[in-house]
């Protein structure tokens, strides 16, 4: 009887290791899956962010805010941007992109956007921010984050913008990072 029941016990220890060992693996699969759809859009968003910097300095340049201090804050706030896909695109290529990376990235890309829906700027810099806040999205539905208006507002309250690194090495919003 005592020797049945180990033999029992011992099978469904058995099944519960391999379900647990089929389930980790299963994830680790699907989230290999999902790192392979995450470079091509990190590569998107490196290439339609070079393209909006050109486009809106085009625009800006031929506006009569050029020279602005409005169009040295949109400046700076896309030089910040460009810099914390860089820091994405490192933290991914090595392997340690986590969720608040992302949303870092898309913190630092929330004054921006803010930016282009108040002002009228030509066909071609809408159109490459539309291109690039598609790519956003997706980058942002992948790592399961989401555009939080207060960002950009926290960060005005604060007297600043942007982006930084923490003092955890991620990259986040220079209002969520103090």
């Amino acid at each position: 009887m005592i020797q049945s029941m180990r033999k029992t016990s011992l099978g469904i220890l058995a099944v519960i290791l391999l379900t647990t060992g089929l389930t980790a693996h299963a994830q680790r699969r699907a989230n290999r899956n999902s790192d392979r759809q995450v470079g091509p859009i990190l590569q998107r968003i490196e290439t339609n962010a070079h393209a909006f910097h050109n486009s809106l300095s085009a625009s800006l340049d031929q506006s009569r805010r050029n020279g602005a201090r409005r169009e040295e804050n949109i400046n700076e706030f896309v030089s910040d941007f460009e810099d914390a896909t860089a820091w994405l695109r490192e933290r991914y290529d090595d392997r340690q992109a986590v969720a608040a990376d992302a949303q870092g990235l898309i913190d630092c890309a929330s004054p921006i956007d803010n930016f282009m829906r108040r002002r009228r700027l030509d066909a071609r810099t809408r159109r490459d921010w539309g291109d690039l806040r598609l790519d956003l999205d997706q980058l942002a539905r992948y790592y399961k984050v989401s555009w939080r208006s207060d960002a950009w507002i926290n960060s005005q309250r604060a007297g600043q913008g942007g982006c930084r690194e923490s003092s955890d090495g991620r990259l986040s919003s220079r209002s969520s990072a103090q």
